[in-house]
């Protein structure tokens, strides 16, 4: 909300609802456009198709459902949350076992608490699968030539990993 008034968006015009895992009354075609800001990746795998299906039917025709800051379990780094190397591609077992050997999840945290750190990304395989097939238009790999791909901290990215996104987008 406060983002909208410092962009002077009229506040009759937004609607903002916040959720809670398994909520998925959202009404049919009421919203043009969904915002997922940092959220898919703290959900188990069940809430994430439930919830994806749930959000394309609240979109009116030609509506825009928005997934950002989700990390992609494709690229070999879990930055988001551990920064641990080959993370993002063990089975969920694995990944719970490696953090808690590396420190970053504690001993006792279950399966569901696990998914809510945010450790387990998402693919937009996943996602693909999760929507109506044919009535999508993917817009993930399009790229804006003036763009300067930068970490989180803003540093400029190292070749390595300059190297891994050429090869996941490919």
């Amino acid at each position: 909300r406060r983002r909208a008034e410092e962009h002077s968006f009229a506040p009759a015009a937004l609607r903002f609802r916040c959720l809670s895992a398994g909520d998925t009354a959202l009404g049919d075609a009421c919203y043009d456009m969904v915002i997922l800001n940092a959220v898919l990746e703290h959900l188990t795998p069940a809430e994430r198709v439930q919830l994806l299906p749930a959000l394309w039917r609240a979109l009116r025709p030609g509506g825009h459902l928005l997934i950002h800051e989700t990390p992609n379990r494709l690229f070999p780094v879990d930055r988001h949350t551990t920064g641990l190397v080959g993370l993002p591609w063990l089975p969920v077992g694995l990944k719970r076992r490696y953090a808690r050997l590396a420190g970053r999840l504690p001993a006792d945290t279950g399966t569901t608490g696990f998914f809510r750190t945010g450790i387990h990304g998402s693919t937009i395989f996943e996602i693909r699968q999760a929507l109506p097939r044919g009535e999508v238009e993917d817009w993930s790999d399009r790229q804006d030539p003036d763009h300067v791909e930068l970490t989180a901290t803003g540093r400029d990215r190292r070749s390595a990993e300059q190297l891994c996104i050429h090869l996941f987008r490919t």
